[in-house]
C-alpha cells in the first residue's frame, strides 16, 4: 500500500512540473471574429510572424488584421483595429473559435542572401566615368630593311616600355583616352674579322615617348577596340666603343597610329586590362637617314588602375 501511494505521488507531482515546464500558448484575436492558438515570434511595423504548435510552421500575418494578442505567460497586447463585422450578440472571444478553411496561413518565405557575384552586379550597375591605368609593354618590331634586318640594318627586335593612359567615360561602351609613355630597343654589334678577332663594337639605343589621343568602343561588356594616333617623340643613339667618337644622337617627332583590341576585368574600384596592338610609326626620315621605312611594331600592354563609377539615376 505504501509502495502504491509513493508512485502514485510520484507520477502526480512529476506531472505538475512537466506542466509547469511547457510553454502556454498565445491566443491571436483577429478583426474578423476569430482566434487561433501559437506562438507569437516577432514583430514590425507592417506584420506579425507566429509559429503554428501543432505543424512548427512559421506565418506572418498582416497587423491590420489583428485586433489583439492574449500572451500566455500574461499579459496582452491590443492593437488599433476595429472588429469586422462584429455581431451585438458575439459570444465573448475568449471562447476559441477555429481558423476558417479560405485563410489559409501563408509560409514564411526568407530571402536568400546575395552571392558575392550579386554584389558585384551591384557596382556594375554603376556607370563607369574616369579610369586610370599605368601598364608594362612589351613590343616586337616588325621586319624592317633600315632598323631590324642585319647587316644593312640596325638590329632592332625586342622592346619594353611602361605608359599611363586616362580614360573618360561618354557613354557606358564609350571613352576617350590619352596616353603617354616610352618604349626602347637596344643593340650590340660586334664587327669581328674571320678569325673572330673583335674589330670594333657598337652599341645602339632607340627610345621613343608617345603621347596619343583615341576612342575606346566596347564591343562586348569587357572587351573593346581601341584605334588610337599621336606623335612620337624619337631618340637614336650609338657610340663605338673602340674609339675616341661621341655618343651621336638623332632626334624626331613623327606621326604615329595604331590600333589595340583588349580586355577589361573590372572589379568595384580597380581594374586589370590587357591590350594586344600595333602601332605604326612614319619615320621615313631621321636626321641626316633618309628614304627610310616605316617603323612598324606589335606590342602586349598589361595594366592595372582605378575606376571610378556614378550611380546611375533610376
Amino acid at each position: 500500500m505504501k509502495t502504491s501511494f509513493l508512485f502514485t505521488a510520484t507520477a502526480v507531482l512529476m506531472s505538475c512540473c512537466l506542466n509547469g515546464w511547457a510553454q502556454k500558448a498565445d491566443r491571436i484575436y483577429k478583426t474578423d471574429g476569430s482566434s487561433l492558438e501559437a506562438y507569437v515570434q516577432s514583430f514590425d511595423a507592417r506584420e506579425m510572424t507566429y509559429k503554428v504548435p501543432s505543424t512548427q510552421q512559421v506565418v506572418r500575418i498582416p497587423i491590420a488584421d489583428l485586433w489583439k494578442v492574449e500572451y500566455g505567460t500574461g499579459g496582452q497586447r491590443l492593437f488599433s483595429n476595429p472588429l469586422k463585422n462584429q455581431p451585438a450578440t458575439q459570444p465573448p472571444l475568449s471562447a476559441p473559435k477555429p481558423p476558417e478553411a479560405t485563410q489559409a496561413p501563408v509560409p514564411l518565405t526568407i530571402p536568400p542572401v546575395p552571392s558575392p557575384a550579386a554584389r558585384v552586379s551591384v557596382s556594375e550597375n554603376q556607370r563607369p566615368i574616369l579610369a586610370i591605368t599605368f601598364g608594362a609593354d612589351v613590343s616586337y618590331l616588325l621586319p624592317n630593311p633600315d632598323w631590324t634586318e642585319l647587316p644593312a640594318g640596325v638590329g632592332f627586335k625586342f622592346g619594353y616600355g611602361g605608359s599611363a593612359r586616362v580614360d573618360l567615360y561618354l557613354h557606358r561602351r564609350v571613352a576617350l583616352t590619352f596616353s603617354g609613355g616610352l618604349t626602347q630597343w637596344s643593340v650590340e654589334r660586334k664587327f669581328v674579322t674571320n678569325t673572330d678577332q673583335l674589330i670594333y663594337q657598337v652599341n645602339a639605343t632607340l627610345r621613343q615617348y608617345p603621347v596619343q589621343g583615341g576612342v575606346k568602343f566596347f564591343l562586348l561588356k569587357h572587351v573593346y577596340v581601341l584605334p588610337q594616333a599621336g606623335v612620337q617623340f624619337l631618340h637614336y643613339s650609338f657610340q663605338n666603343t673602340l674609339s675616341d667618337a661621341p655618343t651621336g644622337l638623332i632626334r624626331g617627332t613623327k606621326r604615329t597610329y595604331g590600333i589595340g583590341i583588349g580586355l577589361m576585368v573590372p572589379s568595384e574600384r580597380w581594374l586589370i586590362e590587357v591590350m594586344p596592338h600595333v602601332q605604326r610609326i612614319e619615320s621615313s626620315q631621321l636626321g641626316t637617314f633618309t628614304d627610310l621605312a616605316p617603323m612598324q611594331y606589335a606590342g602586349v600592354r598589361v595594366g592595372v588602375g582605378y575606376l571610378a563609377r556614378k550611380k546611375r539615376s533610376e
